[in-house]
């Protein structure tokens, strides 16, 4: 049954398995065997060198995506690099600066050759993709009762990413409200004009459950 939880004033909705839980229906691969083909020995080793290439597959796509994850850090990490002054004085600010910018070229040019290097592995993951999916065992076709309860896990966990939004957005709009009451008399003075308006009326939506039927409901900023 559908679990609740409380957080900073919201309801944070949680799936749990209804009952018992219901198995995933269990795959099977299918073979035809024409006539004059070899006897079931043969069948065994086809299924087992089938199983040995995805293996063989799947550890090269991970390679892969190890190797894109460390390209996009090592990036990110070239992308972002700060100047920093031996101190504070003109002069240190002035050679940080001038050095950051002789730098600057070389750089670019690395980033360029990671994003190059990202760009043929990335098409070469899509490629082994590709060539696992053949390999890929036939599903059973999902009953009516597995593809609603899939269908709901995915609809409560949506609902529980909204209402996790959904508490971080009170609080900032909450924070923002609390800054403008304290210094809107003093902008009035100083600027002649409101500083902010549109919190009258403002709302935040919320999923809950009752009894298994999710509603949207609203938060009053």
């Amino acid at each position: 049954m559908p679990l609740a939880q409380k957080k900073s004033g919201l309801l944070l909705v949680k799936l749990t398995p209804m009952g018992s839980a219901v198995p995933l229906p269990m795959c099977y691969v299918t073979i035809v065997l024409c006539k004059g083909s070899r006897p079931a020995p043969r069948k065994k080793y086809l299924l087992r060198q089938r199983g040995i290439r995805m293996d063989q597959i799947q550890a090269e796509i991970e390679a892969i995506r190890t190797q894109l994850e460390a390209l996009r850090h090592e990036r990110d990490t070239l992308s972002n690099q700060e100047v920093q002054p031996e101190n504070n004085s003109p002069k240190a600010i002035a050679a940080a600066y001038r050095h950051q910018a002789r730098v600057a070229a070389e750089v670019s040019a690395e980033v360029q050759g990671i994003d190059n290097a990202i760009a043929a592995l990335q098409a070469q993951l899509e490629q082994k993709q590709q060539q696992l999916q053949p390999l890929a065992k036939p599903k059973q076709a999902l009953t009516l009762a597995d593809e609603v309860e899939i269908a709901t896990q995915q609809a409560y966990d949506h609902a529980n990413r909204i209402n996790e939004l959904a508490t971080e957005l009170v609080e900032e709009l909450r924070a923002l409200k609390s800054i403008a009451n304290d210094m809107s008399t003093s902008y009035w003075q100083l600027h002649h004009k409101p500083f902010i308006t549109g919190f009258k009326g403002t709302s935040v939506p919320y999923l809950r459950a009752d009894q298994g039927v999710l509603m949207i409901g609203k938060v009053i900023i």
